[in-house]
């Protein structure tokens, strides 16, 4: 399979993230593939707070090519993890990905192994449609 599962913990703090991003950004399975998707499990946890998101996404922001069309799958547990979700994927989307959150690992993984449809594939080989309307 072609996915990073990545499971979040409490607590954690930005310089753990970063610290496992910077080793995904090199890694050369991953960096330099855009059918490597990641599935991102923090459901159990609330919203990150505000400095956290801030960070992430100054870092985010350094390293467009990471996500740029990208698929992030956010896994969450309750109808208020999934709005927590739903913020953090159209943070992501915003940065070039394609992200949107489900409600199942299953469902969010059977997502990340489907091809993006051909009318979705820019020049570049990455999908350009969005979850969002």
């Amino acid at each position: 399979m072609r996915i990073v599962r990545i499971e979040y913990g409490s607590p954690y703090t930005f310089h753990e993230w970063r610290a496992v991003s910077e080793q995904l950004r090199v890694h050369p399975y991953v960096g330099f593939r855009r059918d490597v998707g990641f599935l991102t499990n923090r459901a159990d946890l609330g919203a990150p707070p505000d400095a956290f998101t801030d960070a992430a996404l100054k870092y985010a922001a350094q390293y467009p090519a990471m996500l740029r069309g990208r698929k992030i799958a956010f896994v969450a547990h309750s109808s208020r993890s999934y709005e927590v979700a739903r913020w953090q994927s159209r943070i992501y989307e915003d940065a070039g990905a394609i992200a949107t959150a489900f409600l199942s690992p299953d469902a969010a993984e059977m997502w990340l192994q489907e091809r993006p449809p051909d009318w979705a594939v820019t020049a570049y080989g990455g999908a350009a449609f969005s979850n969002l309307c």
